[in-house]
């Protein structure tokens, strides 16, 4: 998903600024843009089509328990995702980024660049109640 927004914003940057901007065009049409390959079209509709199905089954689906949703937000994550969160905000004392970074065979600029995209897509943007309910709920599954 995250190179699929890569290409809309490298392909498509002034044309499509959400997946319904994409909806009504034809595979010959996102291929007439520059810098748009076969490949990026088709890593694009089928983010396009993943993100359209996750909405649908949202907003098709009951409500569930802390738990669930919780395990789902982790069932999200890439496995390098998961264990640099647990590790940096999850984890009752956080690991330093170096300690991370060897324990995972990075470079630490990894961690450093993508700490923040990861907590901006899955941990809620302030420390709040709804924060810590969230690091609690975290906790006590992992």
């Amino acid at each position: 998903m995250r190179a699929c927004r890569a290409a809309l914003t490298t392909s498509f940057p002034q044309s499509f600024a959400s997946w319904s901007d994409i909806a009504g065009q034809t595979v010959s049409a996102l291929l007439s843009h520059p810098k748009a390959g076969e490949g990026t079209v088709r890593a694009l509709l089928t983010a396009a089509a993943d993100a359209v199905a996750a909405y649908q089954a949202a907003a098709t689906s009951s409500r569930v328990g802390a738990a669930t949703a919780v395990r789902r937000l982790v069932a999200e994550l890439d496995d390098r995702d998961r264990a640099m969160l647990s590790a940096r905000l999850w984890a009752p004392r956080a690991e330093s980024q170096r300690t991370l970074a060897d324990r995972l065979g990075l470079n630490i600029a990894w961690i450093q660049r993508n700490q923040p995209r990861a907590q901006a897509r899955h941990v809620p943007p302030a420390r709040s109640s709804r924060w810590d309910f969230h690091t609690a709920s975290l906790r006590s599954i992992w």
